[in-house]
């Protein structure tokens, strides 16, 4: 993982890495999730395999008590009970060449890409947060729109900006991108794809003349586990590993918009 996704590109308020688990156990079947849910711990232990690699970390702040009445105490229970390590990449698959922006770009096509805030760790040149780039069809702000919501399986998403509005540079951000807004606007991009816009971001976007569609947090980012997926393969493959290995398939969005 460290190859994949080296922990240098991690953010500092990130928890990468070993969240449960011995570092000395073999892996004796992988399985990779978005989230370190209950259901995909379960389902790990169901199918025999004793580690669960997510893109969400379990633990996002210092843990003072474990009550296992707790939805987040019962994940940890379980988790120990069915022998499950979990080990997360964040904000370091994130920002590496290849991870979870590159990948949101490859599937909407965007060409001749860069990163929208390069990483500050040494020889990471390709690195950092968000990727910005170019369409070359120049579509309307609608057609792209329509457009993305079919390549990424979601029936509704939000958009700000004029729907007649010629898109040619784009920015994005898997998961909440928000804080970007401003140095994709300073690019000069025409329009910003991410997912949890909070409203103020929206009107800063708007004062700034920046289209913005907000697809949501897990459809921006649940090209992750197919993704992460294929990459493990190869590099288990290169090393002569035969270690079982699946995704957790039963992952959803948790919103339901009426």
């Amino acid at each position: 993982m460290e190859k994949i996704a080296p922990a240098s590109l991690a953010e500092a308020w990130d928890n990468i890495g070993l969240q449960i688990g011995n570092h000395d156990d073999e892996a004796k079947g992988i399985m990779v999730a978005l989230d370190p849910s209950l259901a995909a711990i379960e389902k790990a232990a169901e199918r025999g395999f004793n580690l669960l690699l997510t893109h969400h970390p379990l633990f996002f702040s210092d843990i003072k008590s474990i009550n296992l009445n707790s939805p987040m105490g019962q994940t940890i229970e379980a988790a120990i009970k069915g022998s499950v390590a979990i080990f997360t990449a964040h904000t370091n698959l994130d920002s590496v060449e290849g991870g979870v922006s590159d990948m949101l770009a490859d599937v909407l096509l965007i060409e001749d890409r860069s990163p929208l805030e390069p990483a500050q760790a040494e020889g990471h040149v390709k690195c950092g947060l968000g990727r910005i780039g170019t369409i070359k069809k120049r579509p309307r702000l609608k057609e792209i729109t329509a457009e993305i919501k079919k390549i990424l399986d979601v029936p509704k998403v939000r958009v700000l900006g004029d729907l007649g509005k010629r898109i040619e540079t784009v920015a994005l951000c898997g998961g909440s991108g928000g804080s970007l807004i401003h140095s994709a606007s300073q690019q000069g991009a025409d329009l910003f794809i991410s997912g949890d816009i909070r409203y103020h971001q929206a009107r800063e976007a708007e004062e700034l003349g920046l289209s913005i569609i907000d697809v949501g947090h897990f459809s921006s980012e649940k090209i992750v586990i197919n993704g992460l997926k294929n990459i493990l393969k190869m590099q288990l493959d290169k090393k002569g590993f035969n270690i079982p290995l699946e995704k957790f398939s039963r992952e959803k969005e948790p919103f339901i918009i009426l």
